[in-house]
Formats: structure tokens, sequence, C-alpha cells
């Protein structure tokens, strides 16, 4: 007969306790999206400026795409929406505001100024895309606005207990599952045991201390440019408002039309081009240089292999502007090189918005650039050249062109150091590998190691921290920045892991990767602003954490193909490593960092948009990838425990999974969450 043993039997008690409080809840969460789904109301408000809520401009909640378009189309009461309903207070749209970025019309966030009135008193509020309003148990959200920026529609969404019980639900999670990892019997202090990398965790910088010891051009015209204040155009001083005039005329009846344009170059010098690509544009929403819009016209314009390289893109881009009819199988390049104020003007562009003054200026200027470079003369061609950055910047908003950024911008488009870090990375993975085949137990293996992933990481770094400063904004947004991202991440678990030498070169071959997959695919992406509802300190919580689940969980890829091999090929050598316990250590750590990373965007979601979950591409299949994992969890496929390579299979399938959340939605499937 078997004995009772009371110690193994509380063993397994503390086991399904430790569970319950994930199990409860998962099902707060799902009692508070069930009371959402019956008890909420949403209702869209349209108010314009000075007007308060009715029945005739507020209508229940059914679907946001048909009602904002009829209350962005028309002012009066919908008979085709649902039922009319009322509040229980009024709000009144004192004012509607747009923000722009700063110097250009692109939209940093939109603002309602409200005034909530119940009973007899007031309560004044701001709200925007990313700052709500709560009243009572509502929430008033900034969602729509009217094309004429005088007229503002706000979500106003009522669910006093759904809302606390998926929040109180996501907390309890939270702590559950670091409860899980910190509990001394739990699978993950049970994994790190038997891979002894209980300090593993530990920085190794320390360990290496106790070695062995080893440790724009300026205008040069602005004396002709004369007088330029109030109407007085910018050309008064140089050419006269009759010579810009009859520029047109002069091009027209001249001998270029009598040339060869295939096979007759017109592109400026290099000493005009680098002048030309250092004038400001507005592109994708900002003022970049000139030299970024040529680099990105190119890429788009000829594919890979295709641009000819007698040109610069800067040189390539002003002939197609100024000469169509010797590239008619190229679109011209919109310039939008002169501002009026925050409006920025292409020569084709209605003119009507600049000022009487300049639009002799805005309207011939590149016409006279035209007729200077046929005649090649060369110093009349830089006197053009920079008599547009004069103009630049004497009639932009003071302070929106940046001249030395700009030239920092230049430089990088110039250097484009992600190939170059590619290739240092490649060679000290490389070096790495070979140490960790033939001298892994040395010593000086170690700190070379370590050194050369410090060094990795501080190039990575220095790349990421360039592009904010150029973009103005955090490095969370685009496929470019996030796959930056996940090469750091990489790096900095090959710091983690490089104590123990266990496959330390892996992580730096995986960032390599990365690395060459952003300069190639993305193609040294370009900067542009934030959308409104992205400027939001969630976005940086959000993407940080979601970047590091991939991270954990692309390294358990390499090694579930590298432990198939082993398995196939040296079963010895696979039992030896212990390949698995360290699979399952970043495989548990991808998931919970997975698990919060969607949560906090459901709650950043909830906060913007007023729910929690739309289905999404994005978020219907980042769900689906956690489930995946979850398969792979220890404990959850009892075979797994017994049988390796159905661990490991399961991860490479879950992996297809992240791919498609990763890669797939953004270019074959769309959604709000694309980039």
């Amino acid at each position: 007969m078997q004995r009772f043993n009371s110690n193994e039997a509380m063993s397994i008690f503390n086991k399904k306790t430790a569970i319950i409080p994930l199990f409860f809840a998962i099902f707060l969460i799902l009692a508070g999206g069930i009371c959402t789904w019956f008890t909420a109301r949403s209702v869209h408000v349209h108010l314009r400026e000075g007007e308060t809520n009715t029945a005739n401009n507020t209508s229940v909640y059914e679907d946001f795409r048909d009602t904002v378009a009829n209350y962005t189309s028309q002012h009066t009461n919908d008979t085709e929406s649902s039922a009319s309903t009322e509040l229980p207070f009024k709000i009144r749209l004192d004012e509607f505001d747009v923000d722009y970025y700063e110097g250009t019309h692109t939209i940093k966030d939109y603002i309602s100024f409200v005034t909530v009135t119940d009973g007899g008193q007031e309560t004044k509020a701001r709200i925007s895309m990313n700052k709500i309003m709560k009243y009572r148990h509502y929430r008033i959200f900034q969602e729509d606005y009217d094309q004429d920026l005088n007229g503002s529609v706000l979500l106003v969404r009522y669910d006093p207990w759904g809302t606390a019980l998926v929040y109180i639900g996501f907390t309890l999670l939270l702590l559950s599952m670091i409860g899980l990892l910190l509990r001394r019997d739990g699978a993950f202090r049970r994994l790190l045991r038997a891979l002894s990398l209980a300090a593993l965790l530990i920085p190794t910088i320390q360990a290496t201390a106790q070695g062995s010891g080893v440790r724009g051009q300026g205008s040069v015209i602005s004396d002709q440019v004369t007088g330029y204040s109030g109407q007085e155009s910018v050309v008064s001083g140089q050419w006269s408002e009759t010579e810009i005039k009859n520029s047109e005329f002069k091009i027209q009846n001249s001998d270029s039309n009598n040339f060869q344009f295939s096979t007759f170059s017109f592109q400026l010098n290099q000493e005009e081009a680098e002048a030309f690509g250092k004038l400001s544009v507005y592109y994708r929403g900002r003022i970049a240089p000139f030299d970024s819009y040529a680099r990105d016209y190119c890429k788009a314009a000829f594919p890979k292999g295709t641009m000819p390289t007698e040109y610069t893109p800067t040189q390539l881009v002003t002939e197609i502007y100024l000469f169509p009819e010797k590239w008619p199988d190229q679109p011209k390049p919109t310039l939008k090189l002169f501002p009026q104020q925050s409006l920025w003007l292409a020569p084709e562009d209605d003119l009507s918005e600049a000022d009487n003054g300049d639009t002799l200026f805005i309207a011939h200027i590149l016409d006279w650039l035209r007729q200077s470079v046929i005649e090649e003369n060369h110093q009349q061609n830089l006197q053009i050249i920079n008599s547009i950055a004069t103009f630049q910047e004497k009639r932009c908003t003071l302070g929106s062109v940046n001249r030395p950024k700009e030239q920092i911008e230049i430089l990088y488009n110039q250097i484009r150091p992600e190939r170059k870090i590619f290739l240092i990375e490649i060679l000290l993975s490389l070096i790495m590998l070979v140490f960790f085949i033939t001298a892994v137990d040395s010593l000086w293996v170690k700190h070379c190691s370590l050194a050369f992933l410090l060094f990795s990481l501080l190039l990575t770094t220095a790349d990421i921290g360039l592009r904010c400063y150029l973009s103005g904004h955090n490095p969370f947004s685009g496929l470019f920045d996030t796959l930056l991202l996940v090469s750091t991440g990489m790096l900095l678990i090959g710091l983690v892991i490089s104590r123990k030498n266990i496959f330390f070169a892996l992580p730096s071959l995986i960032a390599s990767a990365f690395i060459i997959l952003a300069a190639t695919m993305m193609g040294g992406s370009s900067f542009s602003p934030l959308m409104p509802v992205l400027i939001s300190p969630w976005l940086i919580l959000h993407v940080a954490i979601i970047m590091s689940s991939y991270c954990f969980l692309i390294f358990t890829f390499v090694l579930a193909l590298i432990s198939i091999f082993l398995l196939i090929f040296q079963k010895e050598k696979y039992k030896k490593l212990k390949i698995k316990y360290l699979s399952q250590i970043f495989c548990i750590l991808g998931v919970i960092f997975l698990a919060i990373g969607i949560m906090i965007g459901a709650a950043w979601a909830n906060i913007s948009w007023g729910q929690y979950w739309s289905w999404d591409p994005k978020e219907t299949w980042a769900l689906i990838t956690l489930i995946g994992y979850c398969a792979a969890l220890p404990g959850v496929i009892p075979a797994t425990e017994k049988h390796d390579w159905l661990y490991h299979i399961i991860v490479i399938v879950a992996f297809l999974l992240l791919l498609t959340t990763y890669f797939g939605v953004n270019f074959w499937m769309g959604g709000m969450h694309a980039y």
C-alpha cells in the first residue's frame, strides 16, 4: 500500500491554488466586458461653437463610421439614425481649437473647450485626443470635428461597472503573473535552478572589472537681397519683378526647346546640388531638408538598382522638376519650398493665400533657375538658390526652420548608420561565434564578448537617440523604429546570457539581421510627425513592453531551430547544453510581457476611444499569438515535458503567428494599427 506523503500533497495543493488569482482575474475581465455589453451606453454629440446638446444633435451610438459621417456632413437632426437620447446634463461647446506642429499645418491635437451644466452647477473642461473629461459615471471623449473647424463631435460613454471590473481584473492579472514568476516552487524559478542561471539576471559589468584588466552654407547674397520686410518682394534687390515675370517668356523663346533632352544634361553641379539639398521643404507633414525629400522620391520613383548612377538624389529630382520633358515617365515632384508663415506653397499651388509681394517670386523663381541652368550660369544658379533660402528664413514661422538640425539630418542621410552598424555587428557576432566554438571556457573570451556586445549596444542606442532628436518624438512609431528597438532588445539579451557563455553570439546575430532588415526593407525610413492619438505616454509603455516580448519570443524561435537540428544530428550535445530550459525561461517572459502589453493597449484604447477592443487585425492576431505561445508554456501540454521536439515545434508554429502579427498585418491586412 502506497504511503501518503503530506509534503507532496501540500506541494500539489500550493501549485493548484497559485493559479486561482490568475483565473479569477480572467473572470473579472470577462465579467467587466459582459457588464459593458449590457449596461454601457455611448452617444455621439455634435456641437457647433456656442451650441448646447439637445435631442437634435445627440444620437445613440451604433456604428462609429456611419454616425460620424452623418454628423460631419450636416448639423441638423439625422432622421435616419437611431432614436435620439437625452443626457442628464447639458454640454456646451465654448470653443474648438486645433493645435498644429510648429510652423506647419500638420495637426497635433484636437481640443474642445466645453462647459457641463448640471442643475445650477457649471463645470468647465478641456477635452483632447488623450485627455478625456470624467463627470459622474460619464466619460467624454474628443472624437471628430467639422472641416471648417467650428464644430466638434464628442463621444459620451456611460459605463459605471464594466470599466471598474476590467481594470481590477487587469491589475490582479498583472500581480498574479508577477507572483508566478517569483514563486519558489514555480516553473520559472525551477527552470532557473535547472540551468543555474539565478545569477544570470545580474549585469556582468562587475565580473568584467575583476578580470584580467581589459578595460549650412550661409546666404552669400544677403547684401543683394535688400529691404525684405512688409510687403516688399525678396527679389527687389537682385532682380526686378519685371525680369522675373518675363523669365518664363525668355525660356519659351530661347534655344532650349531645340535641345535633345534625352542626351543633354541639365543637372546642377555638386556645389549647387548641396546648396539646394539644404533648402527646407514641407514634406510628410513636417519641415525637412530637401535632401531627405529627394532621397525618398528616388526610392519611390526608381526601383532598386535603376536610379541613374551619375546623379545624386538632389540632382536627379531637381532635373525632373525643372526639365520634365526629359523625364516623361516620372511624376513631377511637388516642391513646397515657399512658406507663408505656417502655410508652405509650391509654385503650382493656388497662390491666392500668398502675400501679394511674394506671388511673383513663388511662381517664377524656379523658372528663372531653369533658364540659368540651361545657360550654365553657375554663379547665378547659386544666387537663385540662396535667395530661396533667404526667403524661407524670413517668411517661415519664427524658429520653424532649423538649419543646424537639418544639416545633421543630411549627414544622417549620407552616412546611413544602420548599414554601418550592421557590418560592425555581423563582424563582431561572427568573431564571438568562433570564440564560442573554439575557446568557450576562456576568461578573455568572456571579456571580449562582453566588450563586443556593449559596443554594438552603444552604436544601436546612439542611432535610436539620433532618430529621436531628428524626428522630435520618441522612437516607438513606425516599423523602422520598432525594428531598431528589437535589435537593441536582442543585444540586451546577449548581455544577460553572456556571463554563462550560453549561445551568447546568437542575440547579436539576430540583432544584425533586424538592423539590415530595417536598412534594406525600409530603406532608412524618413521621419514624420506623430498622429494626435499617439502623442501619449501610453505609446512608450505599450510599444516598449510589446517589443520586449517580441525579443524574448524571437530568441526562443532561434533556439528551437538549433534544438531541432541537434535533436536530429547531435542529441547528446543537445542534452548537455540544456537548450530547452533556456528557451522555456524566455518563452515564459515573452508570454507575460505580451499579455501585459495587450492589457496596456486595451487600457489606452479605452482612454482614447472609449472601448477596450475593436477586433482590429493587429489586436486579433496579437491575441491569437498569445494563445499560441501559451500552448508552449510548461505544463500546459503535458506531452511537451516528455518530448522536447514537440515543445520546439509548437514554438516554431507560434513564431509564424508572431510574424503575421508583426509583418503580415502591416503589409497585407491593414487596419488602424498598421504602420
